[in-house]
Parts: C-alpha cells; sequence; structure tokens
C-alpha cells in the first residue's frame, strides 16, 4: 500500500513543550560514561497518545535517552515525571512497573515458547492452564489486530509476527508508555502497514508512543511531533500537523536530519520535501 501525496503546508516553528499533559516528561538528562558525555542537557516528554517520533545519526543519544527511560542506565543528571510525579527508575523492572515498555530492534523473546507463554511470561506460575493462557492471548492479539495463533512456537514465526508477539506482550503489562527502536527496519512494506495501523491505534487508547526511526516517510504518517538529537543535544522539537511543510523542516535541521542522519525518503511523494532536499 503507497502513501497518498502529501499537500504543501506552511512551515513548522520549534515548538515549546511548555505544560501539559505528559505521560512522561524527561527535564535535564546528562548522561557520562567514563569521562564521554553522551548526553548533555536534554529535556524530552510525550503526552498522553501522542506518537513522538526521536531521529538523528547513529551515536546522537537516542538509544541512550531511552535506555535511561527503560531503567537500562541511569542518567548523571536530569528529572523524570511520569505523570506529572517525579520517578526514579534503577532497574528495567522499575520501568516495567511504572507502565515503560520497550521494543528494541534485538527482539527479547523466547524461540522455545509458543506466543501465549511469550506474551504472559511473568505471569507463567498463576496460568498454568495452557487453556486459558491461550484465550487470554487469543484476546489480546485479536485486541490488536494481529491474525496469529497463540500456540504456535515463536521460533516457527516470520519476523514481522515475533514483532507483533513484542507488542502484545508489553500491551499485557497494561504499558503508558511504549518505545519502538527502528521497528520497520526489517519488515515488508505490507508489514509495515499494519505496524503503523498498530501504531495509531494504540496511540488513540491513550498509550504514548515513542517512535525511533530513520524513515521520515514512516514518521510523517504517524507522529505528531518530532525531536531531533546530534551529539548528545538536542537540536530542536517541532510540532506535525496541517501548518508543516517539510522545506522548513528541511532547512532548520538540515546538519543533523537529512546529512547526518542520511534518513531515507523512499516512498515519500512530497514535491515541496524533494524541492528542499535539492538546496542541501
Amino acid at each position: 500500500m503507497s502513501a497518498a501525496p502529501a499537500p504543501d503546508v506552511p512551515a513548522p516553528d520549534v515548538i515549546d513543550a511548555g505544560p501539559g499533559r505528559a505521560g512522561v516528561e524527561m527535564t535535564g538528562i546528562s548522561k557520562v560514561f567514563g569521562g564521554i558525555r553522551a548526553l548533555d542537557d536534554v529535556s524530552f516528554s510525550v503526552k498522553a497518545g501522542e506518537v513522538h517520533a526521536l531521529v538523528g545519526e547513529n551515536g546522537a543519544g537516542k538509544s541512550t535517552l531511552m535506555k535511561i527511560l527503560a531503567g537500562a542506565h541511569q542518567a548523571t543528571t536530569g528529572e523524570i515525571r511520569i505523570g506529572g510525579t517525579p520517578a526514579s527508575i534503577p532497574s528495567p523492572h522499575a520501568s516495567r512497573a511504572l507502565g515503560i515498555g520497550i521494543i528494541y530492534q534485538e527482539l527479547a523473546l523466547a524461540p522455545e515458547l509458543t506466543v501465549a507463554e511469550n506474551i504472559f511470561l511473568g505471569e507463567l506460575p498463576g496460568l498454568l492452564r495452557a487453556r486459558r493462557l491461550r484465550a487470554r492471548a487469543a484476546k489480546l492479539l485479536d485486541e490488536l489486530g494481529f491474525a496469529i495463533d497463540p500456540g504456535a512456537l515463536v521460533a516457527n514465526l516470520p519476523l514481522a509476527f515475533q514483532q507483533a508477539v513484542e507488542i502484545a506482550k508489553a500491551m499485557s503489562r497494561r504499558v503508558r508508555i511504549l518505545i519502538l527502536d527502528e521497528p520497520t527496519a526489517v519488515l515488508a512494506p505490507l508489514q509495515v502497514e499494519r505496524l503503523l495501523a498498530v501504531v495509531k491505534e494504540l496511540s488513540r487508547r491513550g498509550v504514548s508512543v515513542v517512535y525511533i526511526s530513520h524513515r521520515l516517510d514512516e514518521i510523517l504518517r504517524v507522529a505528531n511531533q518530532i525531536t531531533v538529537l546530534k551529539d548528545g543535544r538536542t537540536v530542536g522539537t517541532y510540532l506535525f500537523g496541517p501548518e508543516v511543510r517539510w522545506c522548513g523542516l528541511t532547512l532548520k535541521a538540515a546538519g543533523s536530519v537529512f546529512q547526518a542522519s542520511r534518513m531515507a525518503w523512499s516512498g515519500v511523494r512530497h514535491r515541496s520535501a524533494l524541492r528542499c532536499l535539492a538546496k542541501l
């Protein structure tokens, strides 16, 4: 399925995140590894029901920032608020307890277990009856629009279905904030369409989604905002909407989004965007 051409619209401005109903707020985040400053005073927020894209070249600090939110790293300085309340996230377990889920490029599934067993892995001692386990998994998968046999072994599933199991696993824990790290990197076009539809549905349900990708055509279709990182610092946060014209964003963040990040424009049929690229 191909995306429809986007109309020419006015240019974006850097927005002030300001006060608002944020699912997560990260303020003044810095991270030092052995004297190397990986993040330098980065602020990032995602409102409830928003899809916020996080972009930048490899090494810009995207993964480090999200690993802090996921409890895999701890910030050297800065504050995190979840639902407006200050939060300490010393471990992945603490992150999950706060309703945060992260799906890395390298999936964390047990291939020798079934789909249902993977989805409810942390609850297995209390869910010993396989029929009940499969019924719960089938209901969740159906709600997310995935036609996957809950009794199938994960090892036998194509990669796109394995990723769907990861999303279902996160949703079984009732996540409030879901981080997707390059979720379509190895997916076929039809599988990408299915994933983007799921992201929009999660947003509709009020889940805050952080979408990390180098594929600008996908970001254009699902994101409400985009934050650009470069060399561990924030270049800016930009608002998507009917007022966005990609020329404005291209010229403002040229050095970090299109040149350093080498973002893919495949599939984007947007005349003003192509004209802007020709200026770089």
